[in-house]
This record gives C-alpha cells, structure tokens and sequence, in this order.
C-alpha cells in the first residue's frame, strides 16, 4: 500500500538500508522466493481479469432452472425440461448483456420470439429469449456488460401463460447450467 507507512518505513535510514541489503542479499541467494512472489501476482492478474456478471434485468423469479429434472409447462400443458430462468418483468423493460462477449446469433423462433444469443470468455454462452423485434445490437457486434441488448416483447409463445417476462439461459461448453449460481447471484 502507497503512502501508508509500515515498520520497516518509519525505522531509521540505516536500519532501512541494512534491512534493503539483506533482502537484496537473501533474494539473490534464493531465486525461488522471487519465482513465487511472481507467481502470486500472475495469480492476481488473473483474478482480476475473471469474467464479471450482472443480472440482464431486474425482476422476480417466475420459474427456476431445472437442472436437468422434468417440470410442467404452464403453457404448453406437457413435462419438459426448463433451461434458464424466467424473470418477471415489465413489457418493453430493457434487458443488458450480463458479460462482456460477442453477439453469435440473432434469430426469430416461432415459440420462443426474438432470440440473442451472447458468447464469452471460458466457453459461456448467454442467452436472452422473449425479446421484442427491435433490438439493439446486431450479429458479430462486441458487447460490453450493462449494455442493452433488446427489450423484453410483450409475450412469447412458449411460455405466454407466465405474463411479460425474459426466459434467460446460460450454457456452459455446450451444457445448460443454473444461470444464477453460475453468475453467483443467488440471493
């Protein structure tokens, strides 16, 4: 820490300078102290640089991910699996991107409305499902996080029996994972 003076600081010049040269003294006679004092900051190089999240929109949970486990569609009637989660909001409610990555897909799907798909670092893929038509970003555009990708569409067919809302996925190296836990923003 800059500025904040520590023991060795507030010592007298000489002590300061013994205190230099036995340090300099002891990493030229142990090479492995410097190589893990490199290591330990790669390491927080690293740290730094994980991929940061935040939620695509406020808004209650309607239905969680099912990991995996069969649940009843209110709207279709039948037993399948639920991929994201459905957050309830307001019709037209802006929804952001939740990682910095790079648009890879923009299509129309006839059950589930206007789709985003988002990719990011260490095999993520976002996914934003509900959508209205007009939307904010473009395929092949880089996206930061917080920035709005589209808005949520008044109803979808897949799932209109829950009310305005956006059904967001999260996969990982090609397998659904719990968006929220994955994010870690379970609260």
């Amino acid at each position: 820490m800059e500025g904040v003076p520590t023991e060795s600081s507030t010592s007298s010049s000489s002590a300061s300078n013994s205190s230099s040269s036995s340090s300099q003294s002891s990493a030229q006679q142990n090479p492995s102290s410097e190589q893990s004092t490199t290591s330990a900051q790669q390491t927080e190089q690293e740290q730094s640089q994980e991929l940061q999240f935040m939620l695509p929109t406020s808004g209650d949970v309607l239905n969680s991910f099912s990991n995996g486990k069969l649940v009843k569609s209110t709207t279709l009637g039948d037993w399948r699996t639920h991929n994201g989660v459905d957050l309830a909001v307001e019709s037209g409610t802006p929804v952001k991107c939740v990682a910095d990555g790079t648009v890879t897909k923009v299509e129309s799907d006839g059950l589930w409305g206007t789709v985003i798909e988002v990719t990011h670092e260490d095999g993520l893929v976002s996914i934003y499902k509900g959508l209205s038509e007009a939307l904010s970003v473009s395929e092949g555009q880089e996206v930061e996080i917080g920035q709005v990708v589209g808005a949520v569409a008044p109803s979808f067919q897949a799932e209109v029996a829950e009310g305005p809302h956006l059904h967001f996925e999260l996969m990982q190296n090609g397998e659904y994972v719990d968006p929220l836990t994955t994010m870690d923003k379970v609260e």
